[in-house]
């Protein structure tokens, strides 16, 4: 086996392994009432009638779409993505800068080869998306650095914390090959301000570094702060990712996009297309998806109301345990403190609690060690879904954290 082909090999990660024990066992009231009630999975559960008829609805099939497609993407689907995206965030998008591949994962792993050698440092603010590990580091072989945000200032961005990271990892002799970022930010859900998109923007051209913004949850905002795109400064060295599981409740479709004004990084991405590409039976479901402008702004004002209203009853729900307000402003999950049911401030504490909740009273929620924060006791708990799970969830919670010799306090 190659050096390369055991970074492959091991155990899956935290995310992964708990969310198909949960899906394998799940709770129905009736038919399996002590099954996993499953809110570490950031799904949204919320809009399936929503998409149903459209998905339903005959639709034509040319020829053309049984065979070979252009690999990154046929023209009819970049236009219809240009055209939708560029709407949410009102820029002006040219399908000609827009890569198509099979997930926004792959689409990470694809900018990372392109933008990283061997052991080069990608600077992510933390807490950060786990997935990232394996998206900018497996193949590409690069290594993340964090730039710790603060609890203090509810994980606001912090540019200056992003430079002293860059600034710090090369003066250890180390190239710094990216600077990606979450927007809105996974997992704490908040919305990053105009402000410090735009400082990111400036700094990170400065240094000569290139950024790279997942916007995955770009069209499920529904908190006070509007979402700012990093795509509305058009920079050649800022690559934005989109798809459609998030917004549009797609995930099983893995359907991924990249926007780079960047000629050399889009040549270089286009060409892995070749080894994941969508499928165009893909493309051509989601292009007639996506045809009728009325019905996509009436879908997604529809899915920021019920995801409203889902995380609310989330709120309320964590408020009856004693629980702080999570401030959630976008996406399908809340990032709950839990920190004053630890015994003490560590890892190991946390860890047991995760195990106490997911193994006795079967919850999957995603704890912050493995979203690489600083501060173990936070976790982050989606409420896309059925208020009757998330119901169900709290009281099997509420007993963990009432109950005796657990170490609150």
């Amino acid at each position: 086996m190659s050096e390369r082909g055991r970074r492959f090999v091991g155990q899956p990660s935290h995310l992964v392994e708990a969310h198909f024990t949960a899906v394998a066992d799940p709770f129905d009231p009736e038919r399996n009432p002590g099954g996993y009630v499953n809110l570490g999975t950031a799904e949204n559960h919320l809009v399936f009638d929503l998409l149903e008829p459209r998905l339903a609805a005959a639709r034509p099939v040319t020829a053309d779409d049984t065979h070979y497609g252009v690999l990154h993407g046929t023209q009819e689907f970049r236009a219809t993505v240009a055209r939708v995206l560029g709407s949410s965030v009102a820029v002006s998008l040219d399908p000609e800068h827009l890569i198509a591949m099979s997930g926004t994962s792959a689409i990470l792993d694809a900018v990372a080869y392109a933008t990283c050698d061997l052991g080069d440092a990608v600077i992510v603010p933390a807490p950060f998306y786990g997935g990232f590990e394996i998206d900018f580091s497996v193949r590409a072989g690069a290594t993340i650095v964090p730039a710790q945000l603060s609890s203090d200032d509810g994980f606001a961005l912090s540019p200056a914390a992003v430079v002293a990271a860059i600034e710090a990892t090369r003066a250890e002799g180390r190239r710094v090959g990216a600077v990606a970022l979450i927007s809105p930010h996974n997992p704490t859900a908040r919305v990053h301000s105009a402000d410090a998109i735009a400082e990111l923007v400036r700094v990170t051209r400065e240094l000569g570094v290139h950024l790279i913004v997942d916007e995955i949850y770009a069209m499920s905002a529904f908190g006070e702060t509007p979402f700012a795109s990093a795509l509305a400064h058009g920079a050649e060295h800022v690559h934005v990712v989109w798809g459609f599981a998030k917004d549009f409740a797609l995930s099983g479709f893995k359907v991924g996009i990249l926007h780079t004004t960047n000629v050399e990084l889009h040549a270089a991405v286009a060409a892995q297309a070749y080894l994941a590409p969508v499928s165009t039976d893909v493309q051509r479901t989601i292009i007639e998806l996506l045809a009728d402008d009325q019905w996509i702004s009436g879908f997604l004002a529809e899915s920021r109301l019920r995801l409203a209203a889902s995380c609310n009853h989330l709120e309320r729900g964590l408020g009856r345990l004693g629980l702080p307000p999570t401030g959630a402003e976008a996406g399908v999950f809340s990032w709950a403190d839990l920190r004053a049911h630890l015994p003490e401030q560590t890892w190991e504490a946390e860890e047991d609690l995760r195990r106490r909740i997911f193994d006795e009273a079967k919850i999957n929620i995603a704890p912050a060690s493995v979203f690489h924060g600083d501060e173990p006791g936070w976790f982050r708990i989606t409420h896309a879904c059925e208020p009757a799970l998330i119901d169900e969830a709290l009281l099997r919670l509420g007993r963990v954290l009432n109950s005796s010799g657990d170490g609150s306090r």
